[in-house]
């Protein structure tokens, strides 16, 4: 299952939105040659957003990703 953010510029940018996808994607890619489980998968995507957001913006952007 591949989590993908969705752009809403009343929480992050194009760029931004470009940004989190793209370390979803490399996370996925990991996921999907059974290099990480899925509960790592999920931890590493919050890490990444709590590493490079607010802890209240990187609540909302997990909150909102979608698989």
């Amino acid at each position: 299952m591949k989590y993908q953010y969705y752009y809403n510029p009343n929480i992050l940018n194009d760029s931004e939105t470009q940004k989190v996808n793209k370390f979803c994607d490399i996370a996925h890619k990991q996921l999907s040659k059974n290099l990480i489980t899925e509960k790592e998968y999920q931890f590493r995507i919050a890490k990444f957003l709590l590493k490079n957001y607010s802890d209240d913006l990187a609540s909302e952007i997990y909150t909102n990703l979608r698989k």
